[in-house]
């Protein structure tokens, strides 16, 4: 889940190296509707799109998804508590070169 063209595109280009399905979800709302209709096995969540931490703590609360491994893409190290704290298993940071 992110807004940011420079995340989803250094996000999308190493799922798809690997051989993997992608979906993009650009808001909460989305990425919610998408994880209540599918089973997932991971992932992405940009901590700058509006209720991401409720996204993720929805994923560890839910059913189907809740053993689903989920990285948080993070901007500053304050966001990195909270994302953990919420259920992600691994941070990563953004930064001016990859979004």
């Amino acid at each position: 889940m992110s807004n940011d063209y420079a995340t989803v595109n250094a996000v999308s280009g190493g799922v798809k190296k690997h051989g993997a399905k992608f979906i993009l979800a650009s808001t909460a709302e989305a990425a919610r509707d998408c994880i209540n209709r599918r089973k997932i096995d991971g992932v992405f969540v940009d901590l700058e799109v509006p209720e991401a931490l409720a996204v993720i703590e929805g994923i560890r609360k839910g059913a189907s998804n809740d053993k689903a491994v989920i990285f948080a893409c993070v901007a500053d190290a304050k966001d990195n508590t909270l994302a953990l704290s919420a259920g992600a298993n691994f941070l990563l940071r953004k930064t001016s070169e990859c979004g």
